[in-house]
């Protein structure tokens, strides 16, 4: 199970989607505990960020507060862990001048904490097409593309958990076979151009990529070897069966017919 540990902003939009599916703060924060275990946000805070949102106030960042100044930045704090994820407590707390007890504090409200695997709920979807379509159901024109969402979820199962969008290099994009059959195993029907969005190149690529694998679209599916249709038996193998030629056969062709028929 790929390893993911939420920040806080990632949770509040989660609340933000079950208010939108008129879900309670209570029902919200029982899903969040089934998936995310230990960082999961309280009771207390999703019924918080429901009366906010109830209120029209859809913004996830915190708010600047008034009074004494924050110490130090969280993304201070993030460049640090970036650096080197085996500082302790005590480390971080010299370095931002600060006590442990406050650096423990940030960590837990960023979800700084590392856990292998977490349940997931039956009524969570389990695919892209059922995320995608969940989306639409409460969403409509504003929810991102069936294609979009392939991809997002092909990122997650290779541990890729970055929502921010990346740079792009000037180089092609290269991808494995096996992430292309993985698309296949989950739509087989996808077209050329759907795949290419996915993976990020253009359709020749993916034609002969798919060419190599030997895959043949039968009845608008992308089929493997092993499900290909047998080719036309030879002649020879025909036994007893009489093979009607056109009129104008070549000679090469109408001669075994011809003595095929003269031994009958």
């Amino acid at each position: 199970m790929p390893i993911f540990v939420p920040n806080k902003v990632y949770l509040r939009g989660i609340l933000l989607h079950y208010f939108i599916q008129k879900k309670s703060a209570a029902e919200a924060h029982r899903i969040l505990v089934q998936t995310y275990d230990d960082n999961a946000l309280s009771d207390t805070t999703c019924r918080d960020w429901f009366r906010r949102f109830k209120s029209n106030d859809f913004e996830l960042e915190d708010k600047e507060r008034s009074g004494a100044p924050k110490k130090f930045q969280d993304k201070e704090l993030e460049q640090l862990l970036d650096e080197d994820p085996s500082q302790t407590l005590s480390e971080l707390g010299k370095i931002l001048q600060v006590d442990e007890s406050t650096v423990s504090k940030r960590l837990k409200g960023l979800g700084m904490i590392q856990k292998q695997g977490h349940g997931v709920p039956k009524n969570l979807p389990k695919s892209a097409t059922e995320a995608h379509r969940i989306f639409v159901q409460t969403y409509g024109d504003n929810a991102l593309s069936d294609t979009t969402c392939r991809d997002w979820f092909r990122r997650f199962k290779n541990n890729d958990f970055e929502l921010e969008d990346k740079e792009r290099s000037g180089a092609p994009k290269k991808f494995q076979d096996k992430e292309l059959e993985q698309l296949l195993n989950e739509d087989p029907s996808q077209t050329l151009s759907e795949l290419g969005k996915i993976l990020q190149v253009d359709e020749s690529t993916v034609s002969k990529r798919l060419k190599g694998l030997g895959m043949i679209q039968k009845q608008g599916h992308w089929v493997p070897p092993a499900m290909h249709p047998e080719k036309r038996p030879l002649y020879a193998q025909r036994h007893d069966k009489v093979i009607l030629l056109h009129d104008n056969a070549r000679p090469h062709v109408a001669k075994p017919v011809k003595t095929y028929l003269g031994n009958a």
